[in-house]
């Protein structure tokens, strides 16, 4: 089975309860809703390459969040992204990122 055959849906768990019982929610719901609360508060003005955007304003908390997971391991944290070490580290180095100390 290839990585690209591996496909899973991340969640996230949403504490509203049904029935007593947490709901999990794909990551992409929410993501939707902060796009659409983005360009609501845009009042009608229209962004421009908002693909690239959007890429841009995610790629630092998720490395920086990685990070934390991994307790400032930067294999494992590569390891998790999907990327090779020495990608993250100039990813690192590109946006001013500072690593944490490894545990």
């Amino acid at each position: 089975m290839t990585r690209h055959e591996k496909k899973k849906t991340i969640t996230v768990h949403n504490p509203t309860k049904i029935d007593g019982s947490a709901v999990a929610q794909p990551l992409r719901h929410f993501a939707a809703q902060a796009f659409r609360s983005y360009l609501k508060e845009l009042n009608g003005h229209r962004p421009k390459d908002l693909y690239r955007f959007v890429l841009g304003e995610i790629e630092v908390p998720l490395i920086q969040v990685a990070l934390e997971y991994t307790e400032g391991n930067q294999t494992e944290a590569a390891r998790l992204l999907g990327l090779s070490r020495a990608t993250l580290r100039k990813k690192l180095r590109l946006h001013g990122v500072p690593v944490p100390p490894a545990a």
